[in-house]
């Protein structure tokens, strides 16, 4: 039922545009299916103890909370309405900006320590994704950009893709 209001949604808002829309296709899907992801929520759920290693400061919580629920981010709204009323193009969701920075540094890093992590205990090489050439990993599963593989780790030996 969820993904038919999430496609609703989408089509909606992909026949319907105004000013301030995300020009990402489908993305309330691609947003339910980020959020859904393992560790997609870790930000979250960092133990707080009053000491500064665990504290999120109000602004990144804030952003991180409007990104993951789909909102319109609210610090940038004045300066974003400023650049609408100038005739830029703008994006009310921070997609834009988002997806233009540099956000695969990240990424990448998040999925080498996690690499590191499963190769500690692991009795089958972990083989890590490279999307600049997919055709490394194709075997594990054609079609799908793999960013991390266990051959034969999976039930019944067969592959563990991520």
């Amino acid at each position: 039922a969820h993904q038919e209001l999430v496609k609703a949604r989408d089509v909606h808002v992909k026949n319907n545009p105004s000013l301030g829309d995300s020009a990402v296709n489908n993305r309330e899907a691609a947003r339910f299916v980020s959020a859904s992801t393992p560790f997609a929520g870790k930000a979250f759920d960092v133990r707080v103890d009053g000491t500064y290693a665990t504290a999120l400061s109000s602004d990144t919580l804030q952003d991180e909370l409007q990104r993951k629920l789909g909102l319109w981010l609210s610090a940038a709204l004045p300066t974003l309405r400023v650049a609408l009323e100038r005739g830029m193009p703008v994006d009310f969701f921070g997609d834009y900006l988002y997806n233009k920075a540099h956000h695969r540094r990240p990424h990448d890093g998040v999925l080498a320590a996690w690499a590191d992590a499963m190769r500690a205990p692991a009795n089958a090489p972990v083989v890590h994704g490279d999307k600049e050439k997919p055709e490394l990993t194709r075997q594990y599963n054609e079609g799908y950009k793999v960013d991390l593989a266990e051959p034969h780790a999976g039930p019944g030996g067969c592959d563990e893709v991520n």
